[in-house]
């Protein structure tokens, strides 16, 4: 688990988003992480959508994961109709990340979307048709049938297999809603803001191909396609990332005080999983605190935010959740403060873990 999200859906509305008070209050906010916010504050979160494909990119560098042999390796979330995360997987053990998920949860997949960090290949999109899904969302990155001897006929039959078939396909633009980012960065510890930069550095070389004058951004629209992309969508794409990264990076800078694992020791039963002496082991708890971290800058809790992640033993993502007030509530409806009984959150916040489950 890591501290910080929830399944409830306490947005700001686009009303107070565009309230000139609301506008001014945040341009003249200054960056003082150590300040404590009132209670009774609100913000606007990352939305699901955004949080979803992050984790989809996220997954794609699971630790000694390998893709099948001439393609490139994928991360898929699989999200049920109510927009709760039922799975998440990669490519893996030369097994393509869409068919993990879909030979698991065949009977649940009806009616979901899926997020994924790479147009599926041709095999793919055909388990996906015949599972039913309602929307594929991939980012515009390589495809991932690109390396394959077969990657032009797979990017026609990929194309035809969605036309023909109810299931819409989606291009998906990152965006990170710009008070989103300024409240991350007012967070952000000066001292840490190195770690951010250098942070930002590694995430923009490994991702270089939304850079604007990249070989890939130059030849997206005929290879993905992309018919609609011009020069000013193109920068429009190119800056929307840039401000994700930037979003990305500052919730990967952890502080060295959460950097350890201190796991839970249940008498009598024999652990499968130790990440403290078991350097493989650590690697891959690393990867899904991290997405705990994701998760937890969903939460609506007005103090404290918490993510969690279920595995199997297989190291297979079961559940994903975020502590918060119950699903789609509103603004006051529920008690937010601490201190005074009249208005303690406590009995009306669900734990990360038990959205999780």
């Amino acid at each position: 688990m890591a501290k910080a999200p929830s399944v409830a859906d306490q947005n700001v509305t686009e009303k107070d988003k565009n309230d000139p008070g609301e506008q001014s209050k945040n341009s003249t906010d200054k960056k003082n992480p150590n300040s404590k916010e009132s209670y009774a504050d609100s913000y606007l979160r990352v939305s699901k959508d955004n949080l979803y494909m992050t984790i989809a990119l996220w997954m794609e560098d699971f630790v000694d994961a390998k893709a099948p042999e001439g393609y490139n390796k994928v991360g898929a979330v699989l999200v049920l109709p109510n927009d709760v995360v039922l799975a998440a997987d990669c490519s893996r053990d030369d097994v393509h990340a869409v068919a993990r998920l879909l030979m698991k949860h065949c009977d649940k997949a009806k009616g979901c979307k899926i997020f994924m960090s790479r147009k599926p290949c041709s095999f793919c999109a055909k388990l996906l048709v015949q599972s039913k899904v309602e929307r594929v969302l991939f980012l515009p990155f390589e495809p991932e049938y690109y390396r394959s001897p077969e990657a032009g006929d797979q990017k026609n039959e990929v194309d035809i297999l969605f036309t023909a078939s109810p299931i819409a396909q989606t291009i998906f633009v990152f965006h990170i809603d710009e008070s989103v980012l300024h409240r991350a960065q007012k967070k952000t510890p000066t001292d840490e803001e190195n770690n951010v930069d250098k942070q930002k550095v590694k995430l923009i070389g490994k991702y270089s191909a939304f850079k604007l004058n990249s070989p890939w951004m130059k030849s997206v629209k005929e290879e993905l396609p992309w018919k609609i992309l011009d020069e000013n969508i193109t920068k429009k794409v190119c800056e929307d990332f840039q401000n994700s990264v930037d979003w990305i990076a500052r919730v990967l800078v952890t502080p060295q005080s959460q950097s350890n694992f201190k796991p839970c020791v249940i008498p009598e039963v024999q652990p499968v999983f130790d990440p403290v002496n078991d350097k493989q082991a650590a690697e891959q708890a690393k990867h899904f605190i991290t997405i705990a971290r994701f998760l937890a800058t969903r939460t609506d809790d007005p103090t404290t935010g918490v993510g969690a992640v279920i595995v199997s033993p297989e190291m297979e993502i079961l559940g994903l959740g975020w502590n918060g007030f119950p699903l789609k509530a509103q603004y006051g409806e529920f008690g937010r403060g601490s201190d005074e009984p009249a208005d303690k959150k406590y009995p009306y916040v669900i734990h990360a873990e038990q959205n999780a489950f």
